[in-house]
């Protein structure tokens, strides 16, 4: 009889495992499968007489069980749940429901699922609000992983219903993802639409570092990515919350900087704090920029850098022979170094030491300007370009360290296309020319520095001039 097919083992000690059809030897393969979330599978044949005995026992349940069993007739019915009067168990079933969408991570487990989660949580629609609260808090607030859930399943009335019912849009599910992840993961362009109307954060990390819109780049989905990295650079031009994740992420201010010692080291200089201001994996990047900026025309012209650090950049502008080369540094200790390696003594090379906010009434107009400040935040390098109406000659290029979001794939792009955009707004068409940069560095380059701020395996180096120049 069912009876003797109940297991309660000390390894399981408040679950219960019900099996009136499967063979013991089975149970623990079905145990791995639901990754220490024990199994509770209960059968139509004698689940009235199962459920009683299970709440004599004082045991809770946790519902859970393979796929193939997931069929509305195998499992016992809510009817039967509530007229016991365990409105608990009722959420219990329903949380297994729940965790079977996340064990399954597929689109047709979870359709499933989310009908029968519905039907065991309907009759808790009767109680008392106070008590279907208190039931809710109990199992870690059901409403938030069903969310996941419909997400998985992009069922987007699931989804609203949910979220009108307080579920929230932030939650983060055992595997740290969040419901936009999931529906961007699986392409489900309506259910991202859903969750980021209702506030779900499209910066959110998982533990794998990735964010909604990389689990749409990794899945090509191409309409779910466009989504979000259009809410995303709107949402950057409002409250920019990951201005700050990009170069320098975790230094100290620029005023603080420009204070402390710096020390030059092979290939590097590094601050006070072990972060890298300069490394010598750049001097291809460098090489690049300076190209951008001194062919605008039939010779190099005058040519304006701001921020020397290891002079990679520099160096490689001379050999294009500029008619003259600016460079500003604020800070003391690179700017003596400038000094004693002869920077000084170069016939077209004029050095102005200072910040660039107090020495631009020094500086004229140019043919090409570079700017790569370190502790500096893209606040600062927009407010940089507010003033390049005067400072960049008609055919004139500028370009700029594109540090931004170095460590995430998607904010780079997002940063990528919001300078554009600001740019944009100032007269100027911005292209970003692709350059692999997985061959320059090794992780052995990053040791001693406390922020590894560029991880990724493609540079987008930016070329920028007037727009009625690129016409």
């Amino acid at each position: 009889m069912l009876a003797s097919a109940l297991i309660m083992t000390s390894s399981v000690r408040d679950k219960l495992v019900v099996d009136a059809t499967k063979e013991l030897e089975e149970l623990p393969a079905i145990q791995s499968d639901l990754d220490r979330s024990i199994v509770c599978v209960l059968r139509s044949n004698g689940a009235d007489q199962a459920i009683p005995q299970a709440v004599a026992t004082g045991f809770r349940t946790c519902a859970i069980w393979p796929y193939s069993a997931l069929t509305w007739q195998n499992l016992v019915r809510p009817s039967d749940l509530a007229r016991i009067g365990r409105p608990d168990i009722l959420v219990d079933v329903a949380s297994g429901l729940i965790r079977l969408c996340h064990v399954s991570r597929t689109r047709k487990a979870a359709a499933a699922a989310i009908p029968m989660i519905s039907r065991y949580l309907s009759p808790l629609k009767a109680l008392p609000g106070g008590q279907l609260r208190r039931h809710i808090r109990e199992m870690e607030k059901p409403s938030d992983a069903l969310l996941c859930a419909a997400a998985i399943a992009g069922d987007c009335a699931r989804l609203r219903d949910l979220l009108l019912a307080g579920a929230d849009a932030s939650f983060f599910d055992s595997d740290g993802m969040t419901p936009l992840m999931h529906a961007a993961a699986g392409g489900h362009a309506d259910a991202v639409r859903c969750l980021l109307d209702a506030g779900a954060p499209w910066n959110a990390l998982s533990p794998s570092n990735l964010s909604a819109g990389d689990l749409a780049m990794e899945n090509a989905h191409q309409e779910v990515f466009d989504i979000l990295l259009n809410f995303a650079i709107q949402a950057e031009l409002v409250l920019g919350t990951i201005a700050r994740r990009g170069r320098g992420e975790g230094t100290a201010s620029h005023e603080e900087y420009l204070t402390e010692r710096v020390a030059f080291g092979e290939g590097r200089i590094m601050d006070a704090k072990s972060e890298a201001v300069m490394m010598a994996w750049e001097k291809p990047l460098m090489e690049a920029h300076a190209r951008a900026i001194c062919c605008s025309g039939d010779d190099c012209g005058r040519i304006l850098n701001v921020g020397f650090g290891m002079g990679l950049v520099d160096e490689a502008i001379q050999r294009y022979k500029p008619l003259e080369h600016t460079i500003v540094e604020a800070h003391p200790d690179v700017y003596d170094r400038m000094i004693r390696a002869g920077w000084g003594e170069k016939e077209n090379v004029k050095i102005v030491f200072g910040k660039w906010q107090d020495v631009l009434p020094q500086l004229g107009s140019f043919d090409g300007i570079f700017f790569d400040t370190f502790g500096e935040y893209y606040e600062d390098m927009r407010e940089f370009h507010k003033h390049l109406y005067r400072l960049l000659k008609p055919g004139g290029i500028y370009s700029y360290f594109n540090g931004f979001c170095g460590s995430n794939a998607f904010f780079h792009v997002v940063y990528c296309q919001l300078v554009a955009l600001e740019l944009g707004g100032l007269g100027y068409s911005t292209q970003f020319i692709p350059l692999p940069v997985k061959e320059c560095m090794s992780e052995d380059i990053w040791k001693g520095v406390k922020h590894k701020y560029w991880q990724l395996d493609t540079y987008n180096l930016p070329v920028c001039q007037a727009s009625h120049d690129s016409e």
